[in-house]
């Protein structure tokens, strides 16, 4: 009896196709967005609670590196949705904005999982 082949051609060729789909799906997943791609994404809401999360440190992440007003807003925002006062501070300090705002202030939702909304 002759040794058969494990590995055929077609084979080859759908385990390469299922690798690269699945690569995709992980760069996607865990990769870090631009700023504009994580407001975007926020505002879609279609994201489960620790996405949403990863989207909200990545967007003060950037914000605090940056020196753009509607970014460094975000930031704040995302800062006070991880409940974070220093880094909440650390966004507005250089905009001279007003004291640190409560979160019934800002929205006056209990349920801010499902918040949103980036200012400007």
């Amino acid at each position: 009896m002759a040794a058969e082949r494990i590995l055929t051609p077609k084979l080859a060729v759908f385990l390469l196709l299922v690798s690269g789909v699945l690569l995709t799906a992980a760069y996607r997943r865990w990769s870090r967005p631009d700023a504009d791609t994580a407001i975007a994404q926020l505002r879609v809401g279609d994201l489960e609670g620790r996405e949403r999360r990863r989207l909200w440190h990545s967007l003060l992440d950037q914000g605090l590196a940056s020196s753009d007003r509607r970014l460094r807003l975000c930031a704040a925002t995302a800062a006070l949705l991880l409940a974070d006062p220093e880094r909440y501070r650390a966004c507005l300090q250089p905009l001279a904005a007003a004291p640190l705002m409560s979160r019934s202030f800002m929205i006056g939702s209990r349920d801010w999982d499902t918040f949103s909304y980036c200012p400007l």
